[in-house]
């Protein structure tokens, strides 16, 4: 049972996670805030730790991160987490680019901080400075809150987040999570069979389990189901997946006829608002039609 003392700071975390606490060292205004900083206590002896924050970009343009730099650690790498033969791999992100008019979300199970070969044990309530260094020579001066460990495996337990079971199939392009929804032998594994073909890597077959953290939906995969999907006329098959991916499009597949020139459509799915697309996914073009929708959204949002 945690105390009385670690709920509130659940609370607390919850709180800062919406307050800005980047503060930016420039004679020019910064549209880059950095938001909610945290990592938990260590263990004696223990040499690399994984910090999480959130970043939001406010402008028109990308803003590029540089470097980060802190005191505790001589090195310090953004990571992300990718799939190689089967086997899920921590890799160093060599560009950090926060996008127009987004955000870049580092949490538990996606993209971290690493700090290695750190300077000292960190105890539960401690807190550090970071500094993050832009590429037009802007600098964010950020504190890092130490929490108790038991939050790292509570957190979710404790502060549920608005959770939804969807019928659908969702894969990962890129970066962009793709939620594809339809009637039953609508195609829906079929066309992320092609996509995963094409280069795609699967989230979930049949139901996609949604958790809204802040104004974002992230997709993962129901236990009972992860890294299966069924091929028909084949039988279920296992093949690579990854979770905790930020949904970016929501693809409905149709059997009616569409318009040859829709207007961009956008619908609500739990409070949030996400770009949809209604396509036959049973026609050869729906792979080149979904990646060109999320190139049109990576470049104008």
């Amino acid at each position: 049972m945690l105390t009385l003392n670690i709920k509130f700071k659940y609370f607390l975390l919850i709180y800062l996670l919406t307050l800005p606490f980047g503060i930016i060292n420039s004679k020019e205004k910064s549209n880059l805030a950095v938001h909610g900083s945290y990592t938990f206590e260590t263990y004696e002896g223990q040499k690399n730790i994984a910090v999480y924050m959130s970043f939001f970009n406010n402008s028109d343009k990308n803003i590029e991160i540089d470097s980060f730099h802190s005191n505790l650690s001589p090195r310090i790498e953004m990571h992300d987490i990718k799939i190689t033969d089967d086997v899920v791999k921590m890799v160093m992100m060599e560009d950090v680019i926060v996008k127009k008019k987004s955000e870049l979300f580092l949490q538990p199970g996606g993209k971290h901080l690493m700090f290695f070969e750190i300077t000292k044990k960190l105890d539960d309530g401690d807190s550090f400075d970071l500094k993050v260094v832009l590429k037009n020579g802007n600098e964010l001066n950020t504190k890092v809150m130490v929490l108790n460990k038991k939050l790292k495996s509570n957190f979710l337990k404790w502060f549920k987040m608005k959770t939804k079971r969807v019928h659908s199939t969702s894969v990962v392009i890129e970066d962009a999570g793709v939620m594809i929804t339809g009637k039953s032998g609508s195609g829906k594994s079929d066309l992320a069979l092609r996509l995963i073909d094409s280069g795609a890597t699967l989230i979930s077959d049949d139901i996609t389990i949604c958790e809204t953290i802040g104004k974002a939906i992230f997709l993962f995969p129901p236990n009972e189901t992860k890294g299966l999907l069924e091929v028909r006329e084949i039988g279920i098959m296992t093949v690579p997946y990854i979770e905790n991916i930020k949904l970016t499009l929501l693809v409905e597949l149709v059997e009616k006829e569409i318009d040859r020139l829709p207007k961009q459509t956008f619908t609500k799915l739990m409070n949030t608002k996400i770009q949809k697309i209604k396509i036959k996914g049973k026609n050869s073009s729906s792979v080149a039609k979904i990646k060109l929708k999320i190139n049109e959204i990576n470049d104008y949002g």
